[in-house]
This record gives C-alpha cells, structure tokens and sequence, in this order.
C-alpha cells in the first residue's frame, strides 16, 4: 500500500519560519527575524546559499500534515513541524508561536493542538519565553526558557549529540514536580 500523495504546496510570501526557527548556522536565535529575509514576501536573499538547517526544514503544512490553506503558518502565527529527531521515542509535534500567547489567542491552533493530542502525540508549543509540553490526559508542562539557554534554537539546528541532549533535558524538566528547582 503506498502513502497518499502530499499536496503541492509553496512558501509562496510566508516566511514565518525566518523569524520562528532559530538558526545554528547563522547563529539566528529562535524569536528573531532572520536578516536575510525580505519580510515583505520577497524570501531569502541567500536562497541558493543558505544553511543546511534551512535547506532541510520543513513545516507541517508544507509536508501536508495541515489540511488547510488557513492553516499555513503566516495565516496561523504558529509554525508548526514534525521533531523527527531518531532519539525521539513518541511522535512530538512542535508549535513554534510567532508571538507569545498565539496558540492560546487562536481557535484554530488550539483545534490543531487537540488534534494532534487526540492522535496520541505530544505537542511541544515554543516561543522565546518558554517551552510547554502537552500530552493527552495531563496538565501542560511549562518551563521559562532563560535568554542564553540553548533551548532558544530548535532541535533540529543543533548538533545530534546536542540535540540527544535537548531531549535529556526537556524530559528532565518535565519529570520535576511543579515549583521544584
């Protein structure tokens, strides 16, 4: 049996993930607009040389995980994408909000949100402020993300030992009693 076709789907003039994802190779933090980008939906002035981060990412909606046009990220003010990290035990879906409180402002995030939960994954929902951790049937986990953490740039920038240690430390977090150090 194969997989059903994915739609044929273009940035077009989102460039969201610019300012949402952090960028190791341009030392880009999470949160900040990407100086390469023409915000006005010209893209990436450096396309044809970008990093390998950027070459290789890929959010849901471009990967048809999102069934609607509404759903594309600069129409969501979330950026949402598949951590399909090898370390990764669980299906982690990660909403990256391209202003704090996006995904608590918007019914229609929040309907994506308990989408994913319903299919059994966990949502990770990020910005520059803090990381907060979803699974069905739990109270979301929510941890402040300090300004020099290296938490401020997504996984998938990362180094793979960097990145295994992301996940140690996500899951070390989240296994702390609310209001312990």
């Amino acid at each position: 049996m194969h997989e059903p076709a994915k739609p044929a789907r273009t940035c077009g003039t989102c460039t969201l993930c610019c300012k949402a994802v952090g960028v190791h190779a341009l030392a880009k933090p999470a949160g900040v607009w990407c100086p390469h980008c023409d915000r006005r939906g010209g893209g990436c002035a450096i396309y044809g040389d970008r990093p390998g981060e950027c070459r290789t990412f890929s959010c849901a909606w471009l990967d048809g995980l999102l069934p609607e046009d509404r759903d594309r990220p600069d129409r969501l003010k979330v950026v949402l994408f598949e951590d399909s990290s090898e370390s990764a035990s669980e299906r982690i879906i990660v909403f990256v909000e391209a202003h704090a409180g996006a995904v608590n402002g918007n019914a229609r995030a929040q309907f994506l949100l308990r989408r994913f939960l319903d299919q059994g994954c966990t949502v990770v929902v990020r910005n520059a402020d803090y990381v907060e951790r979803h699974r069905a049937g739990e109270i979301p986990l929510r941890d402040r993300i300090a300004a020099d953490d290296p938490m401020r740039v997504r996984p998938q920038s990362r180094s793979p030992e960097a990145h295994r240690k992301h996940l140690e430390l996500l899951v070390q977090r989240a296994a702390k009693p609310p209001g312990t150090a």
